[in-house]
């Protein structure tokens, strides 16, 4: 993982971001006195940004609250409601 000190980053912080989306490397930005934090591209760090992460998060929860509670039907049936092959066909 490439090192920079936080002065370096921010002077040339369009660089930094190119780096980082095209090696694909992250890079380690240290602050005197602070804690570093890391730099990555968002195709690296997992996020699609079209997702709405709190109805995701919202979502989980009912579905781990169902779970608990019962509320749980076999793939098959699943599959078939919305339509899709099961078990399904990778293509």
């Amino acid at each position: 993982m490439k090192e920079t000190t936080y002065s370096e980053a921010s002077q040339n912080l369009s660089a930094y971001m190119d780096l980082v989306n095209t090696s694909h490397e992250p890079v380690l930005i240290i602050r005197p006195g602070s804690k570093p934090a890391v730099l990555l591209s968002l195709e690296d760090y997992g996020v699609n940004p079209d997702i709405d992460v709190v109805a995701l998060n919202e979502a989980i929860i009912q579905g781990l609250e169902d779970v608990k509670a019962g509320r749980v039907y076999p793939a098959e049936e699943v599959f078939a409601k919305i339509g899709i092959a099961y078990p399904p066909v990778n293509e």
